[in-house]
């Protein structure tokens, strides 16, 4: 995948990347198109979470909910029994 526009860029007499002999060009070229082929997985992680995260969202925004009294975890005891039950 990242070597067809690398190589298609060597092979042509006229690019910069051939006719400066300059090696750090091909590490850039490289690095580059790694860079280019992460943002469709970036895309596609961000969709995942967003997907994920939405139903949370409209819970935690839903008008309808109504609190609880948080337990008290204020002595030791108390803790031990909330992660027994």
């Amino acid at each position: 995948m990242i070597e067809k526009p690398i190589l298609a860029r060597l092979a042509s007499s006229k690019t910069i990347l051939r006719t400066s002999e300059d090696e750090s060009l091909l590490l850039q070229s490289i690095i580059d198109a790694i860079v280019d082929l992460s943002f469709p997985i970036t895309t596609a992680y961000q969709e995942l979470i967003a997907d994920l995260v939405r139903p949370c969202l409209k819970l935690l925004t839903d008008r309808k909910l109504t609190c609880s009294p948080t337990p008290k975890w204020n002595t030791p005891a108390n803790f031990t029994l909330f992660l027994r039950s």
